[in-house]
């Protein structure tokens, strides 16, 4: 199978990001709020309704405010950044995939920086006003250094050491990376960015680690990044750096869904929800958690990695009482097809004995069209209420890398 799916010779960079945005308007057509939200395409949305002249509903103008806040407050804060540091400063993820997306239509709660020199340019921020915020426990043995933040703006700023990669392969040097930089595409002066090859790779790596085929924005980012890249390099350098089997699943699945390529089996099997623009089910998480392994790895240290997978079920988790897992367990087999985050909300309730909707389902019509019978599309979305605020100053860490095939967020990725 080609690593290139759809990146081929007679497209040009242009050709294919048109593409991609054909493709991701006709997967939005028929998404309701819920789904667009869960799968973290809120300004997208949002612009696309706004250029049909239609009523865009309140939690996804929410995301199209803060896709726009953060893109304003992130050059504003590279800049300052560029200006108290020496070196190279590359950017990656963030502002630096928004600027590939229409009208930068894309939200980020933070900027990531990959350096060579990470500790003396997080120094140089700390002595320049940057604070540190969140625990700093949980970046002990972290790919990056604690966040800090500038007290006037929102935006947290991670200094990367390294870039994000499965747990059990070597991820490229940061020399490797900077040798082969380009100019940031957001126009920050003096700032770079790893090439698009490296940087597509970059972001696969990054949400295989978290939850491989989780989001279609993830997919997108990685679509967008690899559009602009040579197809030899992207071939070649998936090899180098040992990922030709996450990359062989994340690109073909991005092709299938944004592209020109068919549909995947990986896609087909354990990521159901994303041509349909869902959250994933309770379902869809297991077979996930089960199967990913046999993308990544050869078939024996697929095997080894599913035995965890398998393992990690079969007991409560480290803070958790036999009691409360087996509650979990009997509403995962109760609603298996019920989204993973109403599934959270009903057996925490059972546990607790609250009495909750246990599995609340959105009314909101598809955002292609009003449909009837359905209350006003333009009715806020309760769950991308949260998504839209801005965050306080104590933000959220990140665990520490993953094994290939196990994803890092135990609350999403591990949740039966």
């Amino acid at each position: 199978m080609s690593l290139l799916p759809y990146a081929g010779p007679l497209l040009d960079p242009a050709e294919r990001e048109a593409v991609i945005w054909r493709r991701v308007d006709h997967l939005l057509a028929t998404a309701d709020v819920d789904g667009v939200l869960a799968n973290k395409l809120g300004p997208v949305a949002a612009r696309r309704l706004h250029e049909q002249g239609r009523p865009v509903p309140p939690a996804l103008e929410n995301e199209a405010r803060l896709a726009r806040a953060a893109w304003m407050s992130s050059i504003m804060l590279l800049s300052l950044i560029r200006s108290v540091c020496e070196g190279p400063l590359l950017l990656i993820k963030g502002p630096e995939v928004a600027a590939l997306y229409p009208g930068r239509a894309r939200a980020f709660m933070d900027v990531d920086i990959l350096s060579p020199q990470a500790e003396s340019v997080h120094a140089a921020l700390r002595a320049n006003g940057f604070i540190e915020v969140d625990d700093p426990e949980l970046f002990t043995h972290h790919h990056h250094l604690r966040p800090l933040q500038w007290p006037a703006l929102w935006l947290k700023v991670e200094i990367h050491q390294r870039p994000m990669w499965p747990k059990g392969l070597t991820p490229p040097s940061v020399d490797e990376i900077v040798a082969a930089a380009v100019p940031s595409a957001t126009g920050v002066p003096g700032l770079s960015a790893p090439d698009p090859a490296g940087h597509a790779l970059i972001l696969a790596c990054h949400g295989w680690v978290h939850e491989p085929l989780d989001t279609l924005r993830d997919l997108i980012d990685v679509a967008a990044v690899a559009a602009r890249a040579e197809p030899a390099r992207l071939t070649a350098l998936a090899r180098a750096w040992g990922i030709e089997r996450i990359w062989r699943t994340t690109y073909g699945a991005a092709s299938g869904l944004v592209g020109d390529g068919a549909p995947t089996l990986a896609v087909r099997l354990w990521g159901r929800h994303l041509p349909a623009v869902k959250e994933r089910t309770v379902l869809g998480n297991h077979l996930a958690r089960s199967l990913q392994s046999f993308w990544a790895l050869p078939l024996r240290p697929a095997l080894r990695a599913a035995a965890r997978a398998l393992r990690f079920d079969l007991f409560p988790y480290d803070d958790e009482s036999w009691r409360e897992k087996l509650i979990r367990v009997g509403y995962a087999f109760a609603r298996p097809s019920a989204s993973r985050s109403s599934h959270t909300q009903a057996w925490r309730a059972a546990a607790q004995g609250r009495q909750e909707e246990a599995f609340p389902v959105s009314q909101v019509p598809p955002l292609g069209g009003p449909v009837g019978g359905g209350p006003d599309p333009s009715a806020p979305s309760q769950r991308g209420a949260k998504s839209s605020e801005l965050p306080d100053n104590v933000g959220r860490g990140q665990g520490d890398q993953a094994h290939v095939g196990q994803g890092a967020d135990r609350e999403n990725h591990h949740e039966p």
